[in-house]
């Protein structure tokens, strides 16, 4: 049986407007799933070019239409109300219900015009596109003892793969494979109490470090370290236990690359580190982009 795809919005909170027949909404007309590259050439005389600048991507628009069959304009209005109080907006599209893919978006327009002929309100909509689509990959990993079997694998049916220990040292270690189309980023969780903590990524075939997030701080056992190498939300954090957050960018030393992107064509290794044995847990998402995605 032919699967259907489904589209969603999310707010900040996590909660969802859905746009498949939820309330009488649906989307269509759905676009945005190719892509534009403006890459700057140098003109080498008699057609040839050479580029000079990397790829760049434009930002770009999402453009489609909502259709509100059932009590229309009262359900429109509720909408506009969850657009305007959802602060960030991200737009989620499963196109054969196993895989889900997302892009971060604000609201470009809603034009509100009159209902049709069979009393449905059409309303031609855009977002502004601020993220590639990504996919986001979820895992939890625990400390043990230093010099323990404590690897750990998790295997995906996409295009990753993750393996985790901890070293002889007393360091957590991992391996992380990228995936998509462009170099991927992570957001971390630490648990526990840690004294300066260090997050450092090395590539498995180069050697290369493709970079360090070292941090001057103690965290006790009820603390929560918070890392995030994402684009257009990077940060390292304290959070205390009644919920205070100390912003910890000020000890970073930015010559080093604290806020690394995981390769597409080059497995690495991220280890936490620190000045003395710790033990803790840790949360782990890796966010994979891509480019283009199947419309179906």
């Amino acid at each position: 049986m032919r699967r259907i795809r489904k589209v969603y919005l999310q707010n900040a909170a996590g909660d969802r407007w859905g746009l498949n027949g939820e309330n009488g909404v649906y989307v269509s007309s759905l676009a945005g799933f190719g892509y534009t590259l403006s890459p700057t050439y140098a003109d080498l005389t008699r057609g040839f070019f050479l580029a000079v600048s990397g790829e760049s991507e434009p930002q770009g628009t999402v453009p489609f239409t909502v259709y509100f069959t059932r009590n229309a304009y009262a359900v429109y209005q509720s909408f506009v109300d969850w657009l305007a109080a959802a602060g960030t907006v991200i737009l989620c599209y499963n196109p054969t219900g196993d895989q889900e893919y997302r892009r971060d978006v604000d609201v470009n327009f809603l034009q509100k015009g009159e209902l049709n002929e069979v009393g449905w309100l059409e309303v031609p909509s855009s977002f502004y596109v601020k993220t590639p689509w990504y996919k986001p990959y979820a895992t939890t990993l625990s400390l043990e003892t230093a010099g323990g079997d404590s690897s750990k694998r998790y295997d995906y049916v996409y295009d990753s793969s993750l393996m985790y220990g901890v070293d002889s040292s007393g360091s957590l270690a991992g391996e992380l494979r990228g995936g998509g189309h462009i170099p991927g980023s992570l957001e971390l969780s630490y648990y526990g109490a840690i004294t300066n903590p260090k997050i450092r990524m090395v590539g498995n075939l180069s050697g290369k470090t493709f970079g360090i997030c070292s941090v001057t701080a103690v965290l006790i056992a009820s603390d929560r370290l918070e890392y995030s190498s994402r684009r257009e939300q990077s940060y390292v954090r304290k959070v205390s236990a009644d919920g205070t957050v100390t912003d910890l960018l000020d000890s970073l030393d930015l010559s080093t690359t604290p806020f690394p992107h995981i390769p597409v064509d080059e497995p690495v290794t991220i280890s936490i580190e620190a000045d003395a044995a710790f033990t803790g847990s840790a949360d782990l998402t890796l966010f994979y982009y891509y480019l283009s995605l199947i419309h179906i």
